[in-house]
């Protein structure tokens, strides 16, 4: 800022951060379906098969290691869909997320999931189909290996040693220097899109 001078227009961003790479993405299909498979047992249907998405009701997409992703099976947008738009699948998205929140690591008894988001919260527009449905962070703060649940012993999975090119992975932590007002939210949270703006008015001011 001080190289610059009073009238320099900084922003700089630094990130992403590293941490340890710790993620659960590897086993949460298998997780999701254990939890489907459960609830078919209580309510005494048969069960779906891992591969039979004809009954499946969620399962989860390739994603990065700080979130796994995870589709609904919805009607008239999967190739298989069962699950209705509106009542059917805002009651499937509360059953999932909790079940979800009941898996824990194993070792030290507390949740593997830091925060669950749904797309529809924070997204819209005519793409938005070709996202998932839900993220979930996964609690980095230890180790995980191995998942269980004090509710189904049936979701007791030891994660498979994966090979890696690295023992590190980025996180969702950064840094924004700037002289500018790059906030437009109230709520005080800073989003990227926030950046992004703050850059493209610069580059528009300084044209005309």
């Amino acid at each position: 800022m001080e190289a610059g001078g009073d009238n320099a227009n900084l922003v700089m961003v630094a990130g992403l951060s590293m941490q340890s790479k710790i993620s659960c993405n590897s086993i949460l299909d298998q997780m999701l379906w254990e939890i489907d498979v459960y609830d078919s047992r209580k309510a005494w249907q048969s069960f779906p098969g891992k591969d039979d998405f004809e009954q499946r009701r969620f399962f989860a997409v390739p994603h990065n290691n700080l979130s796994g992703a995870i589709r609904l099976n919805l009607k008239n947008r999967e190739a298989k869909g069962n699950i209705s738009k509106g009542q059917e699948y805002d009651e499937t998205i509360v059953l999932l997320k909790g079940r979800l929140l009941e898996l824990v690591n194993s070792e030290t008894g507390e949740r593997i999931i830091s925060e669950i988001i749904l797309i529809a919260d924070d997204y819209s527009g005519s793409e938005i189909s070709q996202l998932p449905d839900l993220f979930v962070l996964w609690n980095r703060q230890k180790p995980i290996s191995e998942v269980s649940s004090q509710y189904f012993d049936s979701i007791r999975i030891r994660i498979r040693e994966v090979l890696e090119t690295r023992s590190g992975d980025h996180v969702a932590k950064a840094a924004l220097y700037s002289n500018l007002q790059v906030m437009t939210s109230d709520t005080g949270k800073l989003n990227a899109e926030d950046i992004s703006s703050c850059i493209m008015s610069l580059i528009t001011n300084s044209s005309r």
